[in-house]
């Protein structure tokens, strides 16, 4: 699992919810040895993985949209992302071509020109 369980939505007369698990904190707010930030990176790349297959291009991979789901007897610690306000279709992504940026700007991949 790659993204946080949900439990219930729906909506009632006056509202709309989500309840899902909780998770927390960011990646972004934790101080990790090295030797224990290998496991929760390699998450990550399984959930980008399995996110690109379904077809979605998330678009704002950084430290804040990825959790540390706490571990608890029987279940280890995972690293989980969230955040899809950006997502889109791989598809809708490839025909809209690389007309524009999305994500978080300090984030971003540089696009510079090659230099020769």
């Amino acid at each position: 699992m790659h993204v946080p369980r949900l439990y219930a939505y729906g909506r009632d007369k006056h509202f709309e919810y989500i309840a899902m698990e909780l998770c927390g904190p960011p990646l972004g707010g934790c101080v990790m040895p090295v030797s224990e930030i290998f496991e929760p990176a390699l998450q990550l790349l399984d959930g980008l993985e399995a996110i690109h297959s379904a077809g979605i291009l998330y678009g704002d991979i950084k430290p804040k949209n990825i959790l540390l789901c706490p571990s608890r007897p029987g279940v280890p610690q995972r690293a989980v992302i969230c955040d899809f306000g950006l997502a889109r279709s791989l598809s809708s992504a490839a025909s809209a071509g690389a007309t524009h940026f999305i994500g978080s700007l300090h984030y971003g991949s540089r696009l510079d020109p090659p230099t020769t």
